[in-house]
């Protein structure tokens, strides 16, 4: 009965109206941020994926135009198609960066939509309280910017949480009192909203009859739903509740129509539902035959509609995981900016200081002030690369973390809910892709970040890894790092490993070496960490000239000097070695 729900509060997008929007720097980018809204109403709702690409793309361009209004307009795009694709925590940030911009700018018919979508989520979360609180706050800011007819929306969702606290005549009266208020209006959408509410509110009761009385009301104020998606979901509520109450003749009726809109729009969520209350009926009026033929076509369609929930949550996690590795892009371009803008103030006191010392002869003071400048070109270099190595970890384990938690939990419960289902010769190859599936996400989700690292420690890790690496390719690997393990700091540990795992995947993809040994051991002050293969090498120039080195091998020396150390890298045919050596003291 709820999912009627879901399509008005998509529909809601359209009541409150946009502010006109002005003073435009770039023509061109305005003119395609407006092109880019008209695709968004477009393609939104069905298509929320491609609706979010959509909606970055417009708040680009509102930055670049510094249109305070415009960002709020594409915030407010983008925090919607987090909410249909179930990303409501996303949703919620999004949301409240735009709420923050509107309150800046005295946006109040902005403001007024944010907090009415910011309580829909919340009460889609069943948090009740926080929902009637920014609902009460919407309401209050559509009665101050005498927008009062839109206080009937919210007015609507407060009367509906009143089925979470159990208070059903409360809130039949106050969907009753609005309904009256939309009715006098003549406002068809605010109409059919109410009548949808108060039809679910007795559901909930119980009370088919009373229910199923709103239902057959809404069909006389077509204007409130006019396209085919709602009109299916309209009669298959009325037949669902036929059903329930054993009225045959009826039932079949409006599956009918639900049949003719389901068709229209090709919609195999309705399909599915349509045969499986089809079924139900046939057997009832001892149709059995065609109660087998609707139970088989009901069982196909689901099976498609699980993997089509399943892809769609896999689409959403890929779109909001672009979207935060873009936004690390644009900042790791900041900050190779603000190194670049450091480096030609260094060169200007260069200058400066040639100028003054040959003027002055204060060669002592010009070498002091070049030392400094150094010191602190290659502090920030330091802290550049710490940054960045850092937010890698921070977004392995985040991803990891969500396709665990998110991803893995999904798709198993989705195996949970077909196991349950009687076993057939259909479902027997989805089961095996499942759990195939299922596989594929805890072994992307560990080689993201290793949980035995934190668990069980760095030894624990490596041997993992190592019997991981000698099971895939033969290779035998094998380490020895509990003599180490208990002077490490925990980001030494995650850098060791870091560089265990790319020296293995190095060796893997070129050395075509049988064998690698890991050891750890300390002398007076210094911790080493070794890695020896017996592979065929690589070309000495490699290492002669450091702009011919790979990102990897670059990388482990960035890891190395992170932790006040070094590493060195010896090669020959008879295979390589590298050794990464640190003080004792690495902690900063």
């Amino acid at each position: 009965m709820l999912k009627f729900r879901f399509y008005f509060f998509q529909l809601i997008a359209c009541i409150v109206p946009f502010c006109a929007t002005a003073g435009f720097k770039v023509k061109d980018s305005a003119t395609v941020f407006n092109s880019l809204d008209s695709l968004y109403k477009i393609e939104g709702e069905n298509n929320p994926t491609k609706g979010l690409s959509i909606s970055q793309r417009q708040l680009e361009i509102a930055k670049l135009l510094a249109n305070d209004t415009l960002i709020v307009k594409a915030g407010i795009n983008k925090a919607e198609c987090l909410a249909i694709l179930g990303v409501l925590d996303r949703s919620l940030s999004a949301y409240f960066d735009a709420l923050h911009i509107a309150e800046r700018v005295n946006e109040v018919a902005f403001e007024a939509k944010i907090l009415y979508r910011m309580g829909m989520v919340y009460q889609t979360l069943g948090d009740y309280k926080q929902s009637n609180e920014f609902l009460e706050k919407s309401k209050a800011l559509y009665i101050s910017s005498h927008h009062c007819s839109d206080t009937i929306i919210a007015n609507y969702e407060l009367g509906f949480n009143c089925l979470a606290t159990q208070e059903h005549q409360k809130g039949i009266s106050i969907i009753e009192n609005n309904l009256k208020a939309a009715k006098q209006i003549n406002d068809q959408t605010k109409i059919v909203l109410g009548l949808d509410n108060l039809s679910n509110i007795y559901f909930d009761m119980g009370k088919n009859e009373q229910s199923l009385a709103y239902l057959l009301d809404m069909l006389n104020y077509p204007e409130g739903f006019q396209s085919n998606y709602r009109k299916t979901a309209v009669n298959e509520h009325i037949a669902e509740l036929y059903v329930a109450m054993k009225q045959w003749t009826p039932a079949r009726k409006y599956l009918a129509e639900t049949f003719k809109y389901a068709t229209a729009i090709n919609s195999n969520d309705w399909l599915f539902e349509y045969y499986k209350l089809l079924a139900v009926v046939e057997e009832s009026t001892g149709n059995f035959k065609k109660a087998l033929d609707a139970h088989k076509t009901y069982l196909a369609l689901k099976d498609s509609v699980f993997r089509k929930e399943y892809d769609n949550k896999i689409a959403a996690m890929t779109s909001v995981y672009e979207l935060d590795k873009k936004q690390n892009q644009i900042t790791l371009l900041e900050k190779d900016k603000a190194i670049a803008v450091e480096k030609l103030r260094q060169r200007v006191w260069q200058r400066n200081a040639i100028i003054v010392s040959s003027v002055l002869l204060l060669a002592l003071i010009v070498s002091g002030l070049l030392t400094w400048l150094q010191r602190k070109t290659k502090n920030m270099q330091i802290a550049f690369s710490r940054s960045l190595i850092s937010n890698q970890e921070a977004e392995r384990q985040r991803i990891s973390r969500e396709l665990h938690d998110s991803v893995g939990q999904n798709i198993l419960f989705i195996k949970n809910q077909l196991a349950r289902q009687p076993a057939s010769e259909q479902l027997a190859p989805v089961m095996e892709a499942i759990a195939a599936t299922i596989d594929d996400v805890r072994n992307l989700s560990k080689d993201l970040y290793p949980n035995q690292l934190e668990k069980y420690g760095l030894a624990a890790a490596v041997d993992a890894l190592a019997e991981k690496v000698s099971e895939a390719t033969g290779i035998f690997v094998s380490s020895d790092l509990e003599e180490i393990e208990p002077l490490l700091s925990k980001e030494a540990k995650i850098n060791f490993y870091r560089v265990i795992q790319e020296c293995i995947n190095n060796v893997i993809k070129h050395a075509g070496a049988k064998a690698v040994r890991i050891t750890g051991e300390h002398t007076g002050s210094k911790i080493l960490l070794t890695i020896i293969d017996n592979g065929k090498g690589f070309d000495k120039k490699i290492l002669e000239e450091k702009a011919q080195r790979s990102f990897g091998l670059l990388n482990m020396e960035e890891r190395a000097k992170m932790l006040n150390g070094k590493m060195d890298l010896e090669t020959s045919d008879a295979g390589t070695k590298i050794t990464i050596t640190i003080p004792k003291n690495h902690e900063v």
